[in-house]
């Protein structure tokens, strides 16, 4: 999947930490191989490899194409996706994490009041990111 300007798309991810001082929500965005290496078939149907996963993120972000979070699909823009980043097996070895699930995360910080009270008071276990993307066929 190459990431662009041609499809709009907005999913949600599981909030995994959350820092209330700051008013971040740290989420995994995607688990694209088990600890074992085996790949996962995402919700729409796709595999997708690590690197292509770096690349969609490196690509979204400088076009500016995934920057917006919020609540549910319904009210996106009350936070601001301010990192991301992907985690290659290599990479795990590297930074000492040994094994595991290769996957991309990203950490938002929530501006609007309400978004983050129902984030907080666990009303809402997920929050939305929205960007645009050119879906390629495998």
């Amino acid at each position: 999947m190459v990431m662009g300007h041609d499809q709009s798309w907005s999913t949600q991810f599981e909030i995994k930490k959350l820092d209330d001082e700051k008013r971040l929500a740290t989420v995994i965005v995607s688990v694209v191989t088990k600890a074992d290496g085996t790949p996962i078939t995402d919700l729409q149907g796709d595999i997708i490899e690590i690197d292509e996963l770096e690349s969609a993120f490196i690509e979204a972000f400088a076009d500016g194409g995934m920057r917006k979070g919020g609540e549910m699909h319904a009210k996106i823009g009350g936070a601001d996706v301010v990192q991301h980043f992907t985690l290659s097996k290599a990479e795990r070895v590297a930074l000492g994490f040994g094994d595991g699930e290769e996957m991309g995360i990203a950490k938002l910080r929530v501006n609007d009041d309400s978004l983050w009270q129902k984030i907080k008071t666990a009303q809402l276990p997920a929050i939305s990111i929205a960007g645009t993307a050119d879906r390629e066929p495998a």
